[in-house]
């Protein structure tokens, strides 16, 4: 856990924010019906770091950011929390042609979970949805005027939250990607990107055409608690870097963001994956984000201390990454500016696309 993590862990419990261990929520629930509330259960396996709001955050007018009282980002709830089991231990067992993902080619978290479906070889199995990319004032819609964006084919609906409410009509919160469905039931399983990775790579393994992508899991090793922490805390902080809304917020994620990239350049510089000779879950987490930093994140969210290629370990890293595991198809540059560009106003209001950088991958 981040140091900055625990100093605010004390302070925004008694300033009214709950916050909830990385690694021990998950819901009880396994009804077809899905839930809002965070009935949980103590259950370690894969993490999440989740700041559950009691009062003290606001949503900004005309954005879909989140900011406490000293204008610190926090990103949003994920509030379906439900798994996929293959020993038959939930309502959920992995089938083929059962569930569908409602993904973003912008959105990194999304993109991790694109990455696993192709590296597993599931992409016969579990079909997907690409939205536009614009998440607007209204969220993700869904439309197949732009190149891979689709319509939702599944469930017939106009938006991403139309698809929220068949699962819970009462449904109030932010709809976000990636989304995990069940096609049976007609309901969401899960829409927290680190739950889906974990489950594509665990549970589905009975249908994957793609037997030798072994992924190493995070489950049960403390020492992989520690790295997703690190890779978590990296793939969050370009957001609270770029969409704080004070000074002292702003500087505070903007060092210890770069910490972080120092600490992981450092790790890099003995190992060929985050956690050794083996592609792992960390790996997948972490990509999206280092893949757009230089081309988004650096600029666009002010974290203008360094470039990933700055980083002779992570640079090597990323490339590695590109490269052996061919993720190029699964970046689309179009994509991923249109959806930084249209969906934070509070950082671009004219919408405006950068043209560059270009940046060599070879």
């Amino acid at each position: 856990m981040s140091t900055r993590y625990m100093r605010e862990r004390e302070k925004w419990t008694s300033d009214g924010i709950l916050y909830a261990n990385e690694g021990l929520w998950r819901t009880t629930t396994q009804l077809p019906l899905a839930t809002t509330t965070l009935d949980t259960e103590l259950h370690q396996g894969t993490t999440s770091s989740i700041f559950l709001t009691v009062g003290s955050t606001k949503k900004n007018k005309g954005t879909n950011t989140t900011t406490d009282h000293e204008g610190a980002y926090h990103p949003p709830i994920n509030r379906f929390r439900r798994w996929v089991r293959a020993d038959g231990s939930t309502e959920f067992q992995p089938m083929r042609g059962r569930y569908h993902v409602y993904a973003s080619l912008g959105c990194p978290w999304s993109h991790a979970v694109l990455i696993t479906r192709k590296l597993k070889g599931l992409e016969n199995s579990i079909t997907v949805s690409i939205v536009d990319w614009e998440d607007g004032s209204h969220g993700y819609k869904f439309m197949d005027a732009r190149s891979r964006c689709s319509l939702d084919e599944v469930n017939g609906c106009g938006s991403l939250m139309d698809v929220y409410k068949l699962a819970n009509p009462e449904y109030k919160y932010k709809a976000t990607v990636p989304l995990l469905w069940d096609k049976k039931f007609r309901t969401a399983v899960s829409n927290d990107a680190y739950d889906i990775v974990h489950m594509l790579n665990n549970e589905f393994n009975a249908l994957t055409t793609n037997p030798i992508a072994e992924i190493d899991s995070n489950e049960g090793v403390d020492q992989s608690q520690e790295l997703m922490e690190l890779v978590k805390a990296i793939n969050t902080g370009p957001y609270q870097c770029g969409l704080s809304i004070s000074q002292s917020a702003y500087e505070l994620s903007y060092k210890e963001l770069f910490a972080n990239l120092d600490s992981l350049d450092a790790l890099l510089e003995t190992r060929k994956f985050i956690k050794g000779d083996r592609l792992s879950d960390n790996d997948i987490m972490l990509f999206p984000t280092l893949i757009r930093f230089d081309t988004i994140y650096y600029d666009q969210f002010k974290c203008n201390k360094k470039m990933i290629i700055d980083y002779k370990n992570i640079w090597n890293y990323t490339k590695r990454l590109y490269h052996t595991y061919h993720l190029e198809d699964t970046v689309d540059w179009d994509h991923i500016k249109g959806h930084f560009a249209s969906s934070y106003p509070l950082i671009n209001p004219a919408k405006v696309r950068p043209v560059g950088p270009a940046i060599e991958f070879n």
